[in-house]
């Protein structure tokens, strides 16, 4: 965020003010397509529902289920940063409606996720449906499988949980079960992808001779009519 407001609180600290568009900017330089359109999206319905007053607090005026009260509470936690990275403390401030803003980014990747592991469940059970529920769980058909199954099979997920802040799912679960499974969909699709490329091959091929077979019955016809 920026800096504002000039030199706050003492021992030559400074103060940085984070403000919804801060958020906004941030979402879409870390998350990328659809997911940060959407994320985006909700993010300002919420703000603008707080801030018509519909109901007697933002928490029911906002319409999430994510408490925005818990939110604060988390962040206040984190409420100093250095401002250059090795100078002095900063206390950063956020106002309400990046607090409701950052609420609702959590609440709909959380339901984003949750609904991707829903589905990943479905491709576990497919995959482990001949074991007993014991030997699912020695196979790490779990929450942890499912919802790493989730985030690896999306791109976009996948680039900002996985790739840019190197999550490690192993590290709260086994995840031998996503893992099997991730293992058996590459290979179908790289099987596909070659059953394709065999299938184009020959498509060609069968082109390629048809032409050839024309070009033959022209030249005949060709040596005929000179004959005649």
């Amino acid at each position: 965020g920026d800096s504002g407001g000039g030199g706050g609180g003492g021992g030559g600290g400074g103060k940085i003010s984070v403000e919804k568009q801060h958020l906004a900017d941030a979402v879409q330089e870390v998350i990328k397509g659809e997911l940060a359109r959407h994320g985006n999206s909700e993010g300002e319905k919420s703000v603008m529902k707080v801030d018509q007053g519909m109901a007697p607090d933002d928490q029911a005026s906002s319409g999430l289920m994510f408490k925005i009260d818990s939110v604060q509470a988390a962040l206040d936690v984190f409420r100093h940063a250095r401002s250059d990275g090795e100078g002095e403390l900063c206390t950063v401030n956020m106002d309400q409606s990046a607090v409701v803003y950052l609420t609702a980014q959590l609440e709909y990747m959380t339901a984003e996720i949750l609904e991707l592991a829903g589905n990943a469940l479905k491709d576990l059970d497919t995959e482990f449906e001949h074991m007993t529920e014991d030997e699912n769980a020695k196979h790490g058909v779990n929450m942890v499988s499912c919802i790493k199954l989730a985030i690896e099979g999306d791109q976009e997920l996948d680039d900002v949980i996985v790739q840019r802040f190197k999550f490690d799912f192993s590290a709260y679960g086994d995840v031998a079960g996503a893992d099997a499974v991730i293992a058996a969909n590459v290979a179908k699709r790289k099987e596909e992808k070659e059953g394709k490329l065999m299938a184009e091959e020959d498509t060609w091929t069968k082109a390629k001779e048809e032409e050839e077979e024309e070009e033959e019955e022209e030249e005949e016809e060709m040596e005929m009519d000179e004959v005649r």
